[in-house]
């Protein structure tokens, strides 16, 4: 858990299916707390664990869109 805050992403390599990668970033609201996540899973032999790296990199830009265009948690009633 502590070496994915500090990456800023989280990989799952077969840990809870084998044969299937994945990787989340977290995604902030506007008091910079973490309301949601994207990820991005795999068939391991189609996801190689080289390419990590570039996905997390997308979905973390993918996450800031959504952080800066104002996401509130969906319960919430200020809008």
């Amino acid at each position: 858990m502590q070496d994915a805050a500090q990456r800023g992403y989280a990989v799952s390599s077969s840990e809870w299916d084998e044969g299937l990668t994945a990787v989340a970033v977290p995604v902030t609201g506007r008091s910079g707390t973490v309301v949601a996540s994207l990820s991005l899973s795999g068939p391991s032999q189609r996801f190689p664990y080289e390419a990590v790296e570039r996905f997390a990199a997308e979905l973390a830009d993918a996450a800031a869109l959504i952080s800066t265009q104002g996401f509130s948690h969906p319960l919430s009633h200020s809008r």
